[in-house]
């Protein structure tokens, strides 16, 4: 039985325009402009919380500048605290370190050192740019511990949707140059870059969410991986991994109303299945990129701020040790 959308963001979904059956596909621009459009307005500055930021750039394998964002606690000392790697969502098409903000501030504001990273999007960054500019952001991470959280025990990585994606892919990989990662955030991630429906009934269930469905998610795919990205490459479908045995414990959000509910239920059950610690957090009524909405929608930082915590549990499970 469907759970009834939380009133308040049904209201949002009430007040959005409904486009026409012959409105044109908007271009990659105007996705990006109405996104960035979406996050400022329901979330506006004034919702934020507040945290000390500085802008920096690290340089990739191939050379390239990746610009990130250092968040840290607004007050108190910002040493030998927890390090995250935030990785924004947006399809891996739109989505950058302003539409990420709101989120980065919430985890920073929770007692973490948050590094967000820019990568590289697609289309004209085609898959594996942005695999390789998050995993080249975690060994900075690690390279440079000493001036963020300072703790090499409680570093952690955190996505929502397509960057949920990427965190996932980060914390399969099976070794770093500063040792193994402590958690890993997931909030209703892209486990499954195929596009056919497969094992996943709720893809078709909610295919008319309003902010992601099912036609969205086939044309960032095809967007994202290009000519050459194979769909079944676990580097970007993520559940696809053979072996699970070492990955990080981990905090998973998903959603009701969201195409990508089973998968996400599924890699769930896989973690669990390979002995991985896994907290579990689902509200069913709410939707695909909520936390963006955030500032209007109450039951959004609420779960939110849930799953923040149970992250930090296990960024600082070796402080009980």
């Amino acid at each position: 039985m469907r759970v009834p959308m939380d009133p308040a963001l049904q209201r949002i979904v009430d007040a959005r325009p409904s486009p026409g059956a012959d409105a044109a596909t908007p271009t990659v621009e105007e996705v990006r402009g109405n996104y960035r459009q979406e996050v400022e307005e329901f979330t506006p500055e004034r919702t934020r919380q507040a945290a000390d930021r500085e802008d920096r750039e690290l340089s990739s394998r191939d050379g390239v500048s990746i610009p990130i964002r250092i968040y840290r606690p607004a007050t108190g000392d910002a040493t030998r605290l927890p390090t995250v790697l935030w990785i924004h969502g947006g399809g891996w098409v739109s989505g950058n370190l302003d539409t990420t903000d709101p989120a980065a501030r919430e985890l920073a504001a929770a007692g973490t050192v948050v590094v967000a990273v820019d990568y590289r999007r697609a289309p004209e960054h085609p898959f594996p740019a942005a695999v390789d500019d998050c995993l080249d952001a975690m060994n900075w991470i690690f390279d440079h511990i000493g001036e963020l959280g300072a703790d090499r025990r409680a570093v952690g990585v955190a996505g929502d949707s397509a960057g949920g994606n990427l965190a996932a892919v980060v914390a399969q990989q099976p070794q770093w140059r500063g040792g193994p990662l402590t958690a890993q955030l997931l909030a209703y991630p892209v486990m499954d870059a195929r596009t056919d429906v497969g094992p996943y009934p709720s893809r078709t269930r909610h295919d008319e969410q309003p902010f992601f469905n099912l036609p969205a998610l086939a044309l960032s795919s095809a967007l994202y991986l290009g000519k050459g990205g194979n769909v079944e490459d676990p580097l970007a479908s993520p559940i696809l991994a053979p072996d699970l045995p070492d990955v990080a414990p981990a905090v998973i959000v998903s959603v009701g109303h969201d195409p990508l509910q089973d998968e996400d239920f599924d890699y769930v059950r896989r973690l669990s299945g390979a002995g991985v610690a896994v907290v579990h957090r689902d509200d069913p009524s709410l939707a695909h990129g909520v936390i963006d909405l955030m500032g209007s929608v109450p039951a959004a930082r609420e779960l939110f701020d849930r799953a923040i915590a149970d992250f930090l549990d296990l960024l600082h499970r070796f402080d009980r040790d």
